[in-house]
């Protein structure tokens, strides 16, 4: 039988969510300001404003390239079941010519 390559060992269900990300912003934009002097609470406060908003960004693209790889390994497996089934269909007509 000729040899056919092994189906790929990734299943999209295998590439975990980006999970932390939310931790991460939920961190920043919770970082507390009441250490600070009045004089620099309003703009730390700010400042973790403003990098909650950005982290959430990121956030947000992560999420979207981690789905825009997940669609594409499920084609790569759906592409490859494909093959292996006409491969395995032509095996019956393959033989070793000399």
């Amino acid at each position: 039988m000729v040899g056919v390559a092994a189906e790929l060992l990734v299943a999209p269900r295998g590439v975990a969510r980006p999970g932390r990300r939310l931790a991460a912003a939920a961190q920043v934009g919770g970082a507390p300001t009441a250490g600070f002097t009045e004089s620099v609470s309003g703009a730390a406060a700010r400042f973790a404003s403003t990098w909650q908003r950005h982290t959430d960004g990121l956030a947000d693209e992560a999420e979207e390239r981690g789905d825009a790889l997940r669609r594409v390994i499920a084609d790569f497996l759906a592409t490859d079941r494909a093959v292996r089934a006409d491969v395995l269909g032509l095996v019956g007509y393959l033989g070793e010519q000399r």
